[in-house]
């Protein structure tokens, strides 16, 4: 979920393998490895902060995404079934 809306849904074992979805993704990275040797892991998504009662015409997460381009902007995304997974991304 993002700001309220389904962005990916898969099995467990399909979503930590292959995430479909750049949150996801990024979620999933940013989960620590009990090894401070390690180092925290790189962020890549942008600064700007999730805003609810900000009307978007194009994908909600669009603001942060790392791999956004014009048609995400523009155009909300549909969920849509995938091979294991349904996602709300154009371009995953």
């Amino acid at each position: 979920m993002y700001l309220g809306q389904k962005i990916e849904e898969a099995l467990t074992s399909a979503l930590f393998s292959s995430a479909q979805h750049p949150y996801i993704y990024a979620l999933l990275v940013a989960s620590l490895i009990p090894d401070p040797n390690i180092g925290l892991p790189k962020q890549l998504l942008g600064a700007v902060a999730a805003d609810p009662f900000v009307v978007h015409r194009g994908c909600l997460f669009a603001p942060r995404c790392p791999v956004v381009q014009d048609s995400c902007l523009a155009t909300s995304q549909e969920l849509r079934s995938m091979a294991v997974s349904s996602v709300r991304c154009d371009q995953a």
